[in-house]
This record gives structure tokens, sequence and C-alpha cells, in this order.
């Protein structure tokens, strides 16, 4: 049994840790939310010091138009398909909030309020991708061939998708497991941090769990594979990540849009005070339903 570990030369791998793994992170400028969002700020800072100085209006009411515009149109556009399928959105309510700033002469509110809001909401996109990063992150960690041993002592090297409860896989030195099973025969260490945190290498040998993803330390080991690619641990921990992700914001953003609709349709002050100061000032922080 020991001698199918060692006929063949073990091909030494670059020793590897899990720092090492290649992390892709998306950049803040490559999210079209994000870009929106800083060209309506920028905007806004180009036409606040010149209205504040008493410059003419001329100068600084296109700078103020044109961050409304850039940093209002999507979440307007999402609001009215939210309207359309007979939902008040949030998105909605803000953009009609700042235009009815701009109408009774409170440009500036407006035009902030639309920075803020498209501010949360490049925000909101940046956690979602950040979290999607993570995803793939995890996935990185698997390999994706394995070696699996025939029953008459030869070598395959099939893609880990193909491994069947039952077979039976060589990890050599530097490897990552292929597949959640149980040690046949070997002994080495095993960095298994990614998947149970443990910040130094567990002893593995006969009889011993180990989890695809992890790395093999200086030994060989015979693995009986005991479940599908796709119920791994690796793999559940990317379902509920995803499924987390895709959950929580609805959920909050729900609670968030009741709020905003009751805050929308109430307020002590007459009008047109009160039909200001309700919609701009208390939807303000009804929005980044980050997950």
């Amino acid at each position: 049994m020991t001698s199918t570990l060692t006929t063949r030369p073990v091909e030494r791998a670059k020793p590897a840790r899990t720092g090492d793994v290649p992390r892709r992170r998306t950049r803040v400028l490559a999210l079209p939310e994000a870009r929106w969002a800083a060209a309506a700020t920028v905007l806004f800072l180009l036409a606040l010091p010149l209205q504040l100085t008493g410059a003419p209006a001329w100068t600084w009411g296109p700078l103020y138009a044109l961050s409304y515009v850039t940093g209002g149109w999507e979440p307007g556009w999402e609001g009215l398909k939210a309207l359309k399928e007979r939902t008040l959105d949030v998105d909605l309510l803000m953009v009609v909030a700042a235009l009815g700033a701009a109408s009774i002469g409170q440009v500036m509110d407006g035009a902030l309020l639309i920075v803020i809001f498209a501010t949360s909401g490049a925000l909101e996109a940046l956690a979602t991708a950040r979290t999607a990063d993570s995803v793939r992150g995890l996935l990185d960690l698997a390999p994706a061939k394995a070696t699996r041993l025939t029953p008459e002592g030869g070598e395959q090297t099939v893609p880990v998708e193909e491994l069947l409860v039952g077979d039976t896989v060589l990890v050599r030195p530097g490897e990552r497991v292929g597949a959640d099973g149980r040690v046949l025969d070997g002994a080495s260490d095993v960095d298994q941090a990614t998947i149970t945190g443990e910040p130094l290498p567990v002893a593995k040998e006969r009889g011993d769990e180990v989890f695809a993803g992890t790395l093999n330390g200086t030994g060989a080991l015979r693995v009986r594979v005991e479940r599908d690619a796709s119920d791994s641990v690796i793999a559940r921990i990317v379902r509920m990540v995803q499924e987390a992700s895709e959950t929580k914001a609805p959920r909050s953003c729900s609670s968030r849009r009741s709020n905003s609709a009751t805050r929308w349709a109430w307020s002590p002050r007459p009008w047109p005070s009160s039909w200001y100061r309700s919609p701009s000032a208390r939807s303000s922080p009804t929005h980044c339903c980050a997950p």
C-alpha cells in the first residue's frame, strides 16, 4: 500500500501559503455606479463655491443640472421600473425629493441630496462587488484537477467534478486536496486555515478528515472521497455567501422603502415648507441598503 505513494518521483511544487492565493479585487472606478457618483460629486463641488461667492447663476446653474443628471438618472430609471410594477421605490422618492427641492429654489440642497444618494448607491455596488470577489477567491482555492487512483494501481488526472464518492485520490506534497474525504494512507501536515481558520497546519493521518481546497504539506496522502464537488465544505460556503448577499439587501431595502414612504406622507409644517422638508430632509438617510 505504501509503494503507491512512493514509486513515482514527487514533483515538488513551490511552497504555498494561504496568502499566496491570487485575489481579484474589483477596482472602485470599474463600477459604473462609482463613476457616475464621482462625476456628480465633482460637478457639485465645482458649482458650490461659485454659488456661495455670488457668481452669476449661469455659471453654477448648468453644473448643478449636470450633477442632477449624472447622479440621478440611474436611480430615477430604476425607480420608474419599480413604479411600473406598482412598487414605490426609494430610488424614485429620492429623485422626486431632489427635483422638488430644485422646483422651489433649493437647487443646492437637491444637488447635495443627489450626491449623497449616488454615493450611497456606489458604496452598495462596491460592497456587492467585493462580496463577489470573495466568492471567486474561495472558488480559486479548490484545484481544477485531481489524481485518481485506479483499482489496478494506476493514476488518472481528472477534473474534480468527475470524482465520485468512494474514489481514491492521491495528494502529493505541496498540492491542494481535490475533494472532501478521509485519509486512507500516509501522514502529513495540512494547512486548512482557509476552511477552519486554524493558524497552524494540522497533522493528518489514517482516518482523519480533509477538506477540498486545503494545502497539503510535506507528506503524500491517499484520500477516499466522501462528498461530491458540489457538496464540499468550500462549495457550501460559497453558496451561503451568495445567498446572504442576495437576500439581505432586499429585506433591508423593503423596510427602508416603507419607512421613507411613511415619512413622505406626514409633516406638521405648512406647505411648501413641509412639502420640501418632508421628502428631502427626512428621506435622505433611508438609502444605503448595502449587502
